[in-house]
């Protein structure tokens, strides 16, 4: 516990105040994803309202990462991408939720990332290849005004 206080306490001020929104805003979009739907929480992602230091987008992906691994709630693909979407657009920052799928045996498999120009930021640079993306079934968030 004292080492993750210490790595933490090691960050930079605005990398913490990200942190801290992860680990508040993530089992916050997991609940709301199980209680309300998809479009719920992507509604609530558009209300996100802008302020805050700006962070390289790779750093926030990290941190969302870091929120996920040691949080309250773990989350998922999903919730672990609009946690992360929440704080770019709080930076003023356009992204866009993929979803793709692929086949496991008879099983089909579902899996959600976050891109920014066209690269992914929380997953491997081949995920796309790996899931066949649904074109415009969760495209970009509305244009940040």
């Amino acid at each position: 516990m004292a080492g993750r206080l210490a790595k933490f306490l090691a960050l930079p001020a605005a990398e913490r105040a990200a942190l801290v929104r992860a680990l508040i805003w993530l089992p916050l979009t997991a609940a709301q994803l199980r209680l309300s739907g998809f479009e719920a929480a992507s509604r609530s992602i558009q209300a996100a309202r802008a302020g805050g230091r700006t962070l390289e987008p790779r750093v926030l992906a990290r941190l969302v990462a870091i929120a996920s691994r040691h949080g309250v709630v773990r989350g998922n693909c999903l919730s672990q991408s609009l946690t992360l979407q929440r704080l770019l657009r709080r930076q003023c920052i356009a992204s866009e939720l993929r979803i793709g799928v692929r086949r496991a045996g008879a099983a089909l498999e579902a899996h959600a990332w976050v891109e920014l120009d066209g690269r992914p930021l929380n997953d491997s640079a081949d995920v796309a290849q790996r899931y066949a993306p649904f074109d415009g079934l969760a495209s970009a968030l509305p244009p940040l005004v």
